[in-house]
C-alpha cells in the first residue's frame, strides 16, 4: 500500500511538461531541446540514421520548468553539427527555421553525435545542445 503515494508522485512529476501548455518564451529561458522526426516521434534519446536516406528533424525548445517554448522574440533557427562529420549532413528547410533535413553519409554501424545550435535572431546569441547519440542502421 505504501507504493501508491510514491507511484502517484512519480507519475505526476514525470508528466509536468505535459501539464503546462506550450507558450512563447525568452532566449534565456531555453534550457534544453528535444528532437522529433517528421512524424512527430521523439528522437532525442537516439537518432536513427539509415544508409542513403533523408530524415527531417524538428528541434523543440523547453524551459527548465519543463514547458515547451514555441517561439522567442525576434525568432530562432537551428544548425546541426555531426561528429564525426562523415556520419551525416544537414540542410535547412525553407520556411521551417526549427527543422533540418538530415542526409546520412556514413556507412552501416557508424556511430557519432549530433550537436544542435539554436541561434536567437534578435541579438545573434547562440546556445549549443548535445551530444545526441546517432547511429547508422
Amino acid at each position: 500500500m505504501r507504493t501508491w503515494p510514491v507511484l502517484t508522485l512519480v507519475l505526476l512529476c514525470g508528466c509536468s511538461s505535459e501539464l503546462t501548455p506550450p507558450r512563447p518564451g525568452l532566449p534565456q529561458e531555453v534550457r534544453l531541446v528535444r528532437l522529433f522526426d517528421g512524424a512527430g516521434v521523439e528522437r532525442t534519446g537516439h537518432v536513427f540514421l539509415f544508409q542513403n536516406d533523408n530524415l527531417q528533424l524538428e528541434v523543440r525548445m523547453y524551459a527548465g520548468e519543463g514547458f515547451q517554448i514555441t517561439s522567442v522574440p525576434g525568432g530562432s533557427e537551428v544548425a546541426f553539427r555531426f561528429d564525426p562529420s562523415t556520419i551525416a549532413t544537414s540542410a535547412p528547410i525553407v520556411s521551417e527555421p526549427m527543422r533540418r533535413r538530415v542526409t546520412t553519409t556514413g556507412t552501416f554501424g557508424t556511430e557519432g553525435n549530433l550537436w544542435v545550435t539554436v541561434l536567437f535572431l534578435a541579438d545573434s546569441s547562440r546556445k549549443e545542445f548535445g551530444p545526441f547519440n546517432c547511429r547508422v542502421h
